[in-house]
């Protein structure tokens, strides 16, 4: 009895013991699997990208974003190395990892969650140690516009002394030339032309024929012709000296251009004309007014006064209306050329202007827009009302100078001094500044369009212009501007037609001088003349403030 009771302890026992081995082996395996897949997701994530020209900071953040990986780098580093294309699905974080970097100066390492790139050292070692690439040599043919060979053109290694010339055919040949080096072309009838040599080693180069200043076309009567062959006094300003100077004006960009021409402005108001004058006065009663011709028509200049401006007694001119930018040249006649094709009519000269027409080329469109802001010059700086009151006081203890005393007091009184005993002690208006300089401000904008074929080629332009005067009240001048040119020839150049408007709309507010009356009177106006009524409008007639009489100071000092 006691014997079977121990054999059944003893079986019990193995049994436990069996169940505890099974149990740890279960735990391991589990332990060992959990490992495993830890591992795993460490390094088989699965990770679906596509993008095209994209930037690597761009796909990092996508991969960070599926995976959880970091990434550490420098912007210059990505900025070197540009965008990439790449497309993957459900591919491994190393998959990945190698297509973004194949065939770039850059590789990664990986320590636990962490990329950090870097530079592929062992590629730039491989560079560094790369001989440099063999010097080649060149060989080419120079030629015109018209297909022509150019002889003689000098052939040259920018920033070398090697170089040769072209034969009688335009060819030339050059040894030991880098494959990074610039070709220099020169010649003196021949525009210099630059070409980069970037591994070749034949060369077509096509070079644009020089014309000389003797040779540009000048504008005439009958035709055109050129410095070179004309026998008079002809002087021609292009296009590119207009456009040099801002000025809403044609005449203005002439001052100081041309010889034997003198354009000078009589008028201080914006918009007011210019007296031209070429070689002096011809004339005592017929006037001293060039003819002046607009694309082949005649422009009226003598516009007479506006009256009640003092400021335009010579009129206005139509030419304002016209937009410098649209002009392509202008032609001054001086001499015997003016009055052998105009007659009489040119007596005082002629001039030219020639407007921009359309080009055969592609459908070009340009756009300018300025702005700009003036002030009056040779500005003065005036006294204050106390220093100026204690000017007049001193004066007035002066008095006269007689033969028997040199000082004879005066006493000040409402007709000889209303700004010591009427007008207010304390108030101060600086009235050259107030009424003539003023900010002026100036726009202008201008668009164009140009371009067609031989058959049919158009230009067309719209601009708009606006500019204020330094005096009160905001005077201005404005304009608008529309041109159209269109022109048409048949196949066999035998028709032509060509169709040219210009619109000029011309909008002025006059300058004038309401407080003072004229320049002279508002720089002596008293400065504690009060400026406003009592009801808040100007202090009118003009001159009011103007002091004369027993005393006759000056009170301005230059800045």
């Amino acid at each position: 009895m006691n014997l079977t009771a121990l054999c059944s302890f003893r079986t019990m026992r193995r049994e436990t013991t069996i169940k505890t081995l099974r149990i740890m082996k279960l735990t391991a395996i589990i332990l060992l699997a959990v490992c495993l897949q830890v591992s795993a997701n460490g390094f088989s994530q699965k990770v679906t990208l596509s993008m095209k020209n994209a930037p690597l900071q761009k796909v990092f953040k996508e991969i960070n974003r599926q995976t959880g990986f970091q990434f550490f780098y420098k912007d210059v580093l990505l900025k070197q190395v540009g965008k990439i294309n790449i497309e993957v699905k459900d591919a491994a974080i190393d998959e990945v990892l190698k297509q973004c970097f194949s065939n770039l100066s850059i590789t990664y390492d990986i320590a636990d969650k962490t990329i950090v790139v870097k530079e592929r050292t062992e590629l730039n070692n491989i560079v560094a140690e790369l001989p440099p690439p063999p010097p080649l040599k060149i060989t080419g043919v120079v030629k015109d516009e018209k297909g022509e060979p150019v002889a003689g053109a000098s052939v040259t290694v920018k920033g070398t002394n090697s170089g040769t010339t072209t034969n009688e055919s335009g060819y030339f040949e050059l040894n030991n030339v880098n494959e990074n080096a610039t070709l220099v072309i020169t010649a003196t009838n021949i525009e210099t032309v630059e070409v980069k040599v970037s591994g070749k080693t034949s060369f077509d180069i096509a070079v644009k024929i020089k014309v000389s200043s003797l040779d540009q076309i000048q504008i005439i009567g009958y035709g055109s012709t050129t410095k070179r062959l004309t026998t008079g006094a002809i002087s021609t300003v292009k296009s590119d000296q207009i456009n040099l100077r801002p000025v809403d004006n044609i005449f203005q960009a002439l001052q100081g251009q041309v010889s034997g021409l003198a354009i000078t402005n009589p008028g201080s108001g914006v918009g007011s004309p210019q007296q031209i004058l070429i070689r002096g006065k011809n004339s005592i009663t017929s006037g001293t007014v060039p003819l002046i011709i607009l694309d082949g028509v005649i422009i009226n200049q003598n516009l007479g006064n506006i009256k009640g401006s003092a400021f335009y007694q010579d009129g206005v001119s139509v030419l304002n209306s016209i937009n410098p930018n649209d002009v392509k040249s202008i032609d001054i006649l001086k001499d015997a050329d003016a009055t052998a094709i105009y007659g009489s009519r040119g007596t005082n000269g002629v001039i030219i202007i020639t407007t921009k027409g359309a080009q055969v080329s592609d459908t070009r469109v340009s756009a300018n827009v300025s702005a700009g802001v003036a002030r009056a010059a040779g500005a003065v700086k005036r006294l204050n009302t106390e220093q100026y009151l204690q000017y007049r006081k001193d004066a007035f203890a002066v008095g006269n100078a007689t033969d028997a005393s040199a000082i004879n007091p005066i006493v000040p009184s409402s007709f000889n001094a209303p700004d010591l005993t009427v007008w207010s002690q304390t108030a101060y208006t600086d009235y050259a500044k107030f009424e003539i300089d003023n900010p002026a401000y100036s726009y202008n904008a201008d668009v164009s369009m140009v371009g067609g074929t031989k058959e049919f080629n158009f230009l067309t332009s719209i601009s708009y212009a606006k500019k204020y005067d330094t005096y009160l009240f905001d005077p201005y001048q404005e304009r608008y501007n529309g041109r159209m040119r269109f022109n048409h020839t048949s196949k066999n150049d035998k028709f032509k037609l060509s169709l040219n408007t210009i619109l000029g709309i011309e909008n002025q507010k006059f300058a004038q001088l309401n407080i003072g009356g004229s320049i002279p009177s508002s720089s002596t106006n008293a400065p504690n003349f009060e400026l406003y009524k009592t009801d808040g409008t100007y202090n009118y007639p003009g001159g009011s403030g103007a002091i004369s009489g027993a005393i006759i100071i000056r009170y301005l000092t230059r800045i």
